[in-house]
C-alpha cells in the first residue's frame, strides 16, 4: 500500500510540474520536450495504480492544472478543490463501511454454520449409548473445536481491523499531501491572480483618464 501512496504521490507532482511549465519561462522546444519526458514517466507510474485511484488523480489534476491560467478568483478555485476532497473522502468513508459490513456479514455467517454443526454434531451423539469415556471424549472434541474456531476469528478480526486502519493512515497522508501541495499552488496562483486584477485596474484607469482627454 506505500508503495502505491507513493506512486500516486509521484504523479499528483509530476501533474503539477505539467502545468507550472509555461511559468518556468522554456524555450518552446524545451518545454515540449520536457513535456513529453515527464508525461511518458506519468504514463509508466499510472500502470502500478488501481483504475479508482487513477480516476481521483485525473480529477484533482484537472484542478491544479486550471491554475495555470489566471481565469477565475482563488476563492472559487479553492470551493471548488474542497468540493473534490470531500467526495473524495466521503467515498472513502462508504468503501470503508460496505467493506465492514461484508466482512461482518461473512463472520457471522461463518460462526452460525460452525455453531449449527456442532450442534448437530451434539444431537447426533447424545442419541447413542456411549460409556462415560467417550462423552468426556466427545464433549472436549467440542470445546477444543469451539476454541480453535473462536480463536481463529478473533485473528482474522484482528487481522482486518489492522489493514482497515493501515488504509485509513494511508488515505489520510495521501489527503494531506494533495492538500498541502494545492495549497502551495493556489498561494502561487493568489499572487498572480493580484497581480492581474492590479493591472486590470491599472487599465481601467487608464482608460478613464484617456476619455476624460477627449472630451
Amino acid at each position: 500500500m506505500n508503495s502505491k501512496l507513493k506512486s500516486v504521490g509521484k504523479i499528483f507532482l509530476f501533474s503539477i510540474g505539467l502545468a507550472s511549465i509555461p511559468a518556468l519561462g522554456l524555450a518552446a522546444d524545451e518545454a515540449e520536450v520536457s513535456l513529453k519526458d515527464d508525461r511518458r514517466s506519468i504514463e509508466e507510474l499510472r500502470q502500478n495504480i488501481p483504475p479508482e485511484i487513477r480516476a481521483e488523480n485525473d480529477a484533482l489534476k484537472e484542478s491544479l492544472a486550471l491554475l495555470g491560467e489566471v481565469k477565475k478568483s482563488p476563492q472559487e478555485h479553492r470551493e471548488k478543490f474542497d468540493r473534490k476532497m470531500r467526495e473524495m473522502r466521503e467515498k472513502k468513508r462508504k468503501e470503508r463501511q460496505k467493506t465492514r459490513q461484508e466482512f461482518s456479514k461473512n463472520e457471522r455467517t461463518k460462526r452460525d454454520k460452525f455453531l449449527k454443526e456442532l450442534k448437530s454434531s451434539r444431537e447426533d451423539f447424545v442419541k447413542r449409548n456411549v460409556d462415560k469415556d467417550k462423552r468426556k471424549e466427545f464433549y472436549d472434541s467440542q470445546d477444543s473445536k469451539r476454541k480453535e474456531y473462536f480463536d481463529q476469528e478473533r485473528d482474522a478480526r484482528k487481522e482486518f481491523e489492522s489493514t482497515a486502519r493501515q488504509q485509513e493512515q494511508d488515505f489520510n497522508a495521501e489527503y494531506r499531501e494533495k492538500s498541502e501541495e494545492f495549497r502551495k499552488e493556489l498561494k502561487a496562483y493568489t499572487d498572480r491572480y493580484n497581480d492581474w486584477k492590479k493591472q486590470m485596474k491599472e487599465k481601467e484607469r487608464e482608460a478613464k483618464e484617456a476619455a476624460a482627454k477627449k472630451k
